[in-house]
């Protein structure tokens, strides 16, 4: 389980070319997760500073 974050001035979600998620200035959150990540692991990186 990998998370990414990133300060952006604006970002968006295109699926099969329409918009479904658009942000202004803030923090774009890119998680990734395998078949065996578990709620300990999430709960884990989320608490990480």
């Amino acid at each position: 389980m990998k998370f990414v974050i990133q300060r952006v001035t604006e970002a968006s979600v295109e699926v099969d070319s329409q918009t479904v998620g658009k942000i202004g200035r803030g923090y774009l959150v890119l998680v990734g997760v395998g078949q065996k990540d578990t709620r300990t692991e999430a709960d884990k990186l989320i608490k990480k500073k």
